[in-house]
Formats: structure tokens, C-alpha cells, sequence
């Protein structure tokens, strides 16, 4: 644990309690719990396909704090002492299950995502009792294509959807749209996404008044559960540099190697929100603020302090900070007034860093 990781981390979770949670390799889990590491066999057989490098794709915590894991068309839970995996068989839906959510009151939330070749594959499943329980269209689901979940505050569920159960783009002009399933404890709804944004599965989170706030490759989408507004900054507010695609070397591409049909600065990565209720996103073409409240925008690219243009993750502390993660190995930090960078300690050969997160007495991950 002292020594530098030789296999990539897929995923990362910091429990209420500070404990730190983090998916190494094909079958390794890390865990800090404030004074030790401590590495953790996955226990149980492995759904896991032989010479694949992650056995878990998402992290997250449930308030009792067992640890929770979206695996390779499977789901895991670990109580500290003993694992258990799920599979089909126990209620989840087929396909590899790409995100998982826990609400306040421990409810566990499990989506998968649908390849459009296979009829069965994709779903959303909420843990009941010793078992799953599968959510369907006709429960209200609009899609059974499920690219990321979220839980607010209240328990109100939301599901992202990038395509319908068939597999084909939802409706849309240049681009494929998307749509939200909303569940508050009592009925589904449906919101549409295509004339806002495409793209989806980046990362989501909800603000304090209950509005989901979702990342894409066209600018950030946002849905109170009746409509749905976009937001791109305008033209010109974008500063000179960062309206300049990405070369096919980047590590910020799609993964075909070509460059995105969007602007650097509506292709969001990340998204996070400071104490005040300032929306702050990680893009290809610098870090944004935005004030609600306006709709203003303010950009901030390396002729304001930052490291590197593109940014890959953003994450805020209690104390109003906020910090970018943009190159190897490299941190930035603001303070409301100017960038601060924190660069990777000498001899150490860090990727990218592609998350970071916070936990609750302010460190940073």
C-alpha cells in the first residue's frame, strides 16, 4: 500500500465515517480507514471475464457502512468482513451492470446498461429483502438503457437513459437525445432530453432544491422532474484556446480516437457543486462556474492560472474550494480568488487523474 499501484483504479468511494474505498485491478480491493491500508481479496467466484483489468466500475457506500460495488454484469456487497455477489439468477438484470445507488434510508439501487443486441440485456433492479426486484417499462420505466443513477437528498430516484430498449437513439436533431426516469417513492415520470443534450453518462448529482444536473458531450442538462434547460456557455464568452479540439493523442478523445462534433468546452467530464449552490464543471475546454440563479457563466482556462485546459474531474470541499484534476498527475486548487497547483510528488509516473474525491472533514482523494 505504500508503494506505487501497478493496476489501474476503476473506482472510489469515501464513506460518511472517512474510510476510503478504492476498486484496484481485476479482483484487489483498498481500503484506508484513517491511520492503515489495508488490501482486500475480493471474496466469492469471480463473474469477472478472464484478462479483463477491473472488477468493479463504480464504488458507493451505504449508510450502515457496507460497501457496495457495480461488477461485471454482477453486484457485490462487502460488510467489512464477509462479500456477497449477485448475479441474474438473484433478481439483477442481464448485461454488465455500469452504475449503483444507495439512498439515505439504505435502499440499493442497481442499473444496467442495454448493448442493443441482446433482448434481455440492460434493466434497473432495487434490492428487496434477500433478493432484487426488477423495475420495468411497464412499472414506468421509460428505458431499460440505464447509464447512470442518482438519489437525492429526499430519496427521489433518477435514472439517465442514453437510447430506447431497443437499442436505437431517442429522438433528436443532429445528435442522439436522451431521457430522465424520475421515481419518487410512489410513480415514475419521463422527462426528454433531445432538445437539450446527448451524450449522457458522464456523471450527474442534484442540488439542494431537488433539480438533477446531468454531464454530456453537449453541455450540462437540467430537470426539476417537469422540463429539462440546457446549458452551454455562449460564444462569446468562450476564451481564445478553449474552442481548440483535442489531438488524437489526448487522453480527453473519444475512445475511437477521433475528435468529438462538439465544442472542447460543452464536452463536460465532471460536475460538482460548491456550498453556495455554484455548479462548477470539468471540460475539454477549462473549468466553468455557473450561477444558477443567472445562468451566467464564467470560464477558466491556463491564462487564469489552470494547469492544462482540459480538465477531467472536479470535486469541492465544505470550505467553498474547489479542485481540478488537469494532466498527470496535477491538481489545481481555487480558493475564490486565484489557482493554486499541486503537482505528483517527484518519481512517481501517475495517468491522468480521472476522479477525485472529498471526504467529510475536507480530505482530498
Amino acid at each position: 500500500p505504500d508503494q506505487e499501484c501497478q493496476q489501474p483504479i476503476t473506482a472510489m468511494a469515501v464513506g460518511a465515517d472517512g474510510v476510503v474505498w478504492v476498486a484496484v485491478g481485476p479482483e484487489t480491493l483498498v481500503r484506508y480507514d484513517g491511520a492503515a491500508w489495508e488490501v482486500i481479496e475480493v471474496g466469492g467466484e469471480s463473474e469477472v471475464p478472464s484478462g479483463a483489468s477491473a472488477w468493479a466500475s463504480s464504488l458507493t457506500v451505504a449508510p450502515d457502512g457496507t460497501l457496495w460495488a457495480a461488477g461485471w454484469e454482477e453486484v457485490l456487497s462487502f460488510d467489512g468482513t464477509i462479500w456477497t455477489r449477485y448475479a441474474a439468477g438473484d433478481g439483477l438484470p442481464d448485461g454488465g451492470i455500469g452504475s449503483i445507488a444507495v439512498a439515505a434510508d439504505g435502499t440499493v439501487w442497481a442499473g444496467a446498461i442495454s448493448d442493443g443486441l441482446s433482448e434481455t440485456a440492460g434493466g434497473l433492479a432495487r434490492r428487496e429483502g434477500s433478493g432484487w426486484a426488477t423495475v420495468t417499462e411497464q412499472d414506468g420505466l421509460f428505458s431499460k438503457d440505464i447509464r447512470s443513477l442518482t438519489v437525492a437528498e429526499d430519496g427521489t430516484l433518477w435514472a439517465v437513459h442514453g437510447a430506447a430498449s431497443d437499442g436505437t437513439p431517442l429522438p433528436g436533431t443532429r445528435r442522439a437525445g436522451g431521457a430522465l426516469s424520475r421515481f419518487d417513492g410512489d410513480a415514475w415520470s419521463t422527462v426528454f432530453l433531445d432538445e437539450v443534450g446527448g451524450g449522457f453518462g458522464m456523471g450527474s448529482a442534484v442540488d439542494h432544491q431537488g433539480t438533477l444536473w446531468v454531464a454530456s458531450r453537449w453541455g450540462i442538462v437540467g430537470s426539476d422532474g417537469d422540463e429539462a434547460i440546457g446549458l452551454r456557455v455562449p460564444e462569446s464568452m468562450v476564451p481564445a484556446g478553449a474552442d481548440e479540439t483535442p489531438s488524437a493523442e489526448s487522453p480527453f478523445v473519444n475512445p475511437s480516437g477521433e475528435a468529438p462534433d462538439t465544442r472542447p468546452i460543452d464536452q463536460i467530464q465532471d460536475i460538482a457543486f460548491t456550498p453556495d449552490g455554484s455548479l462548477w464543471a470539468a471540460t475539454q475546454g477549462g473549468a466553468v462556474r455557473w450561477d444558477l440563479s443567472t445562468g451566467s457563466a464564467t470560464v477558466f482556462t491556463e491564462d487564469d492560472g489552470l494547469p492544462a485546459t482540459q480538465v477531467r474531474a472536479v470535486a469541492t470541499l465544505p470550505d467553498g474550494s474547489v479542485w481540478i484534476a488537469a494532466g498527470p498527475g496535477v491538481l489545481a486548487r481555487y480558493d475564490g480568488a486565484a489557482w493554486n497547483t499541486f503537482e505528483k510528488p517527484g518519481g512517481i509516473d501517475l495517468r491522468p487523474i480521472g476522479t477525485i474525491e472529498a471526504g467529510s472533514d475536507g480530505t482530498l482523494w
